[in-house]
């Protein structure tokens, strides 16, 4: 008798069980599904139908997971641990819902209620008259973001706490700095698809950075025909490439500009391409005409130029000079103008 009590002890300590309940908004989530889904992966780990506007995960965790609770209408995340683990989410927009209960899920709360409180505070800020506002984002607002995000790095080196901090940091992070936390982290952290996917992204941008020569690809169009960025770029002509797509708004908003550079200086010295990224032909097409678009638009290329370049996001543009050359990225707005008159009077 002893012995098999003895038994039970043990095996209850050593235990990697979890319960996870899910408290929704209210009564009318009662009898829709919600779903546990790993976030560095998408894979749906569980499932329950709501109840008394609860729903419970049971199962075993080997090792800890940042998930997803989820319906079609809002979600929570928590980090997925031995434990009983707790998440009242929450009805109101932008708020933030995080599980309750064990260590990791507290630290995920903390990084998820400090990454808010930084946003809300780049987001409230209004420059003093004659203060550049991206002065302040760059050197004030940034290395802030940069230090106070990394101590989540730090303390997490190996879980996905860790995981979650260096994919902020690699958005608003400065560059140096978010390279050093992420040699920091561990092999674990490291190999989940995220920050994954970031590695390849930063190893594209160092390899199209300024100065470095331009990268070619192949794209079928919506007609079939093979189309080379080749055939645009590097042919004696500065080339301002337009990385777009229909449905993106700053992209339409960047319009206006490209319209009125390219009436302003095309010609044998210089010309615009678009790229549509990320888009339906039949969409770009139709933007093409809605918009006023006058320059040649490579159409179809989905993610294969963006992946090439490392561009994360719409409208991305960069200037290329005569031989292929990479002059300039992320140009926009009245910056971008400046820098087109800048470079065509040095001809």
């Amino acid at each position: 008798m002893t012995l098999a009590a003895g038994f039970i002890y043990l095996t209850a300590c050593t235990s990697n069980t979890y319960t996870v309940t899910a408290t929704f908004p209210d009564e009318s989530f009662n009898g829709k599904t919600a779903y546990l889904s790993a976030t560095h992966d998408g894979s749906i780990l569980d499932s329950a139908v709501i109840a008394d506007q609860k729903a419970v995960f049971k199962g075993e965790a080997d090792s800890a997971t940042l998930c997803m609770v989820a319906n079609e209408r809002t979600r929570g995340q928590i980090m997925l641990e031995k434990g009983n683990i707790t998440l009242t989410i929450s009805g109101e927009k932008g708020a933030v819902s995080y599980g309750e209960g064990t260590l990791l899920n507290t630290q995920l709360g903390n990084l998820l209620n400090t990454y808010k409180g930084l946003m809300d505070e780049i987001m409230a800020y209004q420059p003093a008259e004659g203060e550049d506002e991206n002065e302040y984002y760059e050197n004030v607002w940034r290395p802030k973001f940069t230090d106070t995000i990394g101590t989540y790095v730090t303390a997490n080196l190996n879980n996905d706490v860790a995981m979650l901090a260096l994919m902020h940091l690699s958005n608003y992070g400065t560059p140096d700095k978010f390279n050093e936390f992420l040699q920091q982290a561990g092999e674990t952290v490291k190999s989940r698809a995220p920050i994954a996917r970031i590695i390849k992204q930063k190893q594209a941008l160092a390899e199209t950075a300024e100065g470095m020569m331009f990268k070619d690809f192949t794209i079928e169009d919506s007609d079939g025909k093979a189309v080379s960025f080749s055939e645009y770029v590097g042919k004696g002509q500065y080339v301002l490439v337009d990385f777009w797509a229909s449905w993106c708004g700053p992209c339409k908003a960047e319009m206006p500009n490209l319209i009125e550079i390219y009436k302003k200086h095309n010609g044998k010295d210089f010309t615009i391409l678009g790229v549509a990224v990320w888009d339906k032909p039949e969409d770009t097409k139709k933007a093409i005409t809605d918009l006023g678009i006058l320059w040649p638009c490579i159409i179809n290329a989905d993610v294969i130029p963006t992946d090439l370049y490392g561009i994360n996001g719409i409208p991305h543009i960069i200037l290329f000079g005569p031989d292929g050359t990479i002059i300039a990225r992320d140009l926009r707005g009245e910056a971008m103008k400046a820098k087109i008159d800048e470079v065509l009077s040095k001809k």
